[in-house]
């Protein structure tokens, strides 16, 4: 071998390292590292699994408004990702659909239900 150093300086390449001898104690392995999870990380899952539910069955109550508590306590706690934001608006729109669902029973049964009773027509004709 010649003795020339390798090019831009660069140090040579360490040497081969031998295996440890038969019977040597096994080098310890590295104990796995847990992710560090945000507070209130599950609560907001829970409330973008919740406000799923809630607009797929066209405003369920207690799916939208346990979704909306459980973003906002997870908002409370610090938690600031995107599942908390969708949790909370599809909760939202959830209610809304419950809200105008209502509306719409009410307004169908109690107004045009009206309309189809005798005691409706009976006044109808007596007063004109």
């Amino acid at each position: 071998m010649s003795n020339i150093p390798p090019p831009n300086n660069q140090s040579p390449p360490p040497p081969h390292q031998a295996p440890p001898p038969y019977g040597a104690p096994i080098p310890p392995y590295a104990v796995p590292v847990v992710p560090y999870k945000q507070p209130g990380d599950g609560k907001a899952t829970g409330s973008l699994v919740l406000g799923i539910i809630s607009v797929v069955c066209c405003g369920s109550l207690p799916f939208g408004l346990i979704g909306l508590i459980l973003a906002l306590s997870a908002k409370k706690d610090g938690f600031t990702g995107g599942k908390m934001t969708a949790g909370l608006v599809l909760s939202i729109i959830g209610l809304v659909f419950f809200v105008g669902w209502i509306i719409y029973y009410v307004f169908f049964f109690l107004i045009w239900g009206l309309a189809f009773t005798d005691a409706f027509w009976y006044d109808l004709m007596y007063y004109w």
